[in-house]
C-alpha cells in the first residue's frame, strides 16, 4: 500500500532495493554525460533530470509499507 503516512514505516525489501538502485544510477548516468556528443545546455538538463528523477524515485519507494499477515493465535488446547 502506498501513502504519505507510510514514509516512516518499514519499507518492503524489494522497494528498498529498487530505490537504492535509482540512487546508485544517478552518478553512473551523470558520469557519462560529459562525454555525450550534445551541447553544454543539454548536458546540464540531462544531469538535472537524472538527479531529480532518481531522488524522486527513491522518495516514492519510501511511501510503500510492509504489510504483515495478521498473527493467528495458536490453538490453546489444555494438555492433560
Amino acid at each position: 500500500m502506498i501513502s504519505i503516512k507510510n514514509y516512516y514505516h518499514p519499507t518492503p525489501k524489494k522497494m528498498r532495493v529498487l530505490g537504492d538502485f535509482f540512487l546508485v544510477l544517478i552518478p553512473v548516468i551523470t558520469g557519462f554525460v560529459p562525454s555525450m556528443p550534445i551541447s553544454e545546455d543539454n548536458k546540464f538538463w540531462v544531469t538535472f533530470a537524472t538527479t531529480i528523477g532518481g531522488v524522486s524515485a527513491k522518495f516514492i519507494t519510501n511511501l510503500f509499507r510492509e504489510t504483515k499477515e495478521p498473527e493467528t493465535e495458536p490453538d490453546k488446547t489444555p494438555i492433560e
